[in-house]
């Protein structure tokens, strides 16, 4: 019987929803009142360490993003205005060939290095390789990029699609903790 559980979120099979819930005031009462403390503690450490490391990323990769914009504009401007602009840009087509060729090889690097860990220690590398895989297809939608955790919110209906919980640093911060 699909219904709306005490969270108001719908579609959930609520005989499943009312084990689940169950099973977890169940383990929670297994753990004494210090521990609960300590590990709500360690978390919201965790989790203000992790958003502001997040937070100062992404204000460095916008702040990136703006001092390469500035300084492209302020070329292509000197450019037309030294009357350079075919120069110029072939010049900058020449140095992104360059820096792909770069990423290129430091991608094939990282294959050989997986690949290598893969053969010596399969224990270890495979379970942590799955794992990276199957955060990226979770959290990408796969590799269509259809659906995935920022889509997750339509399960709540198309009224809450683009939900910052779903669309957001925040699910990488909280699958982070």
């Amino acid at each position: 019987m699909a219904s709306t559980n005490s969270f108001g979120i719908g579609n959930l099979n609520t005989e499943r929803f009312d084990n689940l819930k169950s099973e977890l005031e169940c383990a929670l009462e297994q753990v004494s009142a210090t521990e609960l403390k300590d590990w709500a503690i360690s978390c919201a450490v965790y989790f203000k360490t992790s958003s502001l490391r997040r937070g100062i990323n992404i204000g460095k990769a916008i702040w990136g993003m703006v001092e390469f914009s500035v300084r492209e504009v302020s070329g292509v401007i000197r450019a037309v205005l030294d009357g350079e602009l075919r120069s110029h840009l072939n010049n900058r087509g020449d140095q992104a060939l360059v820096k792909a060729s770069d990423v290129t090889r430091s991608f094939a690097k990282l294959s050989k290095v997986i690949v290598k860990e893969l053969k010596n220690n399969p224990k270890e590398m495979a379970p942590k390789l799955f794992g990276a895989v199957l955060g990226f297809c979770a959290g990408s939608g796969g590799i269509d990029g259809d659906g995935g955790l920022p889509d997750s919110d339509l399960l709540l209906g198309i009224g809450n699609h683009r939900s910052i919980f779903t669309h957001s640093v925040l699910p990488a911060i909280i699958v982070d903790v």
